[in-house]
């Protein structure tokens, strides 16, 4: 078992900077979306007392089995790219919001 499930990204990484939240987790199984084939639905081992199934739309994520993933779980929240610089015209006036994670259940169950 690996200590480093469930930990936050390291303090200064780019992956620190864009979420709030964030752990690494562990791919333990990849299957295919009961209703969507180009969805997976992947269970993964953030640390916490049981996996946690993620819905994962990645071309990769049926390769991802048994390797580390970045994981925003439920209250992590994920901060909008900052703009280029110049590009100042096609940005909104107001800055956007963190996209906030929240719990869903699969559709049809």
């Amino acid at each position: 078992r690996s200590r480093a499930r469930g930990r936050p990204p390291a303090a200064g990484s780019t992956m620190a900077a864009l979420t709030r939240g964030a752990v690494l987790g562990r791919v333990l199984r990849v299957g295919v979306h009961p209703n969507a084939e180009r969805l997976s639905l992947c269970e993964v081992d953030i640390g916490a007392a049981q996996a946690v199934r993620i819905v994962c739309g990645a071309p990769n994520a049926r390769d991802a089995e048994g390797g580390f993933v970045a994981v925003a779980p439920v209250g992590a929240a994920i901060e909008p790219p900052p703009p280029l610089s110049g590009d100042k015209a096609s940005r909104p006036a107001t800055a956007p919001k963190p996209l906030k994670i929240k719990r869903s259940k699969l559709r049809g169950e």
